[in-house]
């Protein structure tokens, strides 16, 4: 009977070790493509933080983008955006003769306006810088107030943390720049062509 029952007992301690081995692999191939699944692609990342910054100019200036975007190069994230001028800031802007305000073109005065055509060209342009000054001034402010929120954007989309926000707008073209420095480049989930090989770089 000892004979019988002992290689019994030696073929199932053998048969429970097996089953706690591919029990281990299964787990650690799951753990492996649920790691996979959670790092997401470059694309994703840029059109994430393209979601974002649309929202915050919303909820900030009022006005979205008609067009972004964000370009992700190693640890720097940069963010283009076009038509953000609302009509406010596009007649701030905007050269007083276009105003519909009159312009002394004979040397004589109008208006109360200066007799010397050259003159009131200088005030002209005086009066659009300060409000190209003005204008960046106040988008400026917003980017500072709102920056903690900026922040969230970018880290919860690229998984690392942000270092700097650099800011500039263009008065004339109506275009905005942002640029992001990351802490280190994110993790990104490779492109389809090495996902098909099998190659995933766990990072």
């Amino acid at each position: 009977m000892d004979a019988d029952y002992l290689p019994h007992e030696s073929s199932r301690r053998r048969s429970g070790r097996g089953d706690r081995q591919l029990t281990a692999c299964f787990s650690k191939e799951v753990h492996l493509y649920e790691r996979r699944c959670s790092v997401k692609s470059q694309g994703e990342i840029e059109s994430a933080v393209c979601d974002g910054i649309s929202r915050f100019q919303q909820e900030f200036i009022g006005r979205g983008p008609s067009d972004i975007h964000a370009h992700l190069v190693g640890s720097l994230l940069v963010v283009r955006l076009q038509g953000v001028l609302t009509p406010a800031e596009r007649q701030l802007v905007r050269p007083r003769k276009q105003w519909g305000q009159p312009v002394a073109s004979n040397g004589e005065a109008t208006d109360g306006e200066a007799a010397d055509g050259e003159a009131v060209a200088t005030a002209d342009g005086q009066d659009q810088d300060n409000g190209r000054s003005l204008l960046k001034q106040v988008r400026s402010h917003m980017i500072a107030t709102g920056r903690r929120r900026l922040q969230m954007i970018v880290e919860e989309a690229a998984g690392v943390g942000l270092v700097s926000v650099h800011h500039d707008i263009s008065t004339v073209t109506g275009e905005e720049l942002f640029a992001f420095s990351l802490a280190q480049p994110p993790s990104c989930r490779p492109k389809k062509a090495l996902a098909k090989a099998g190659r995933f770089p766990l990072g």
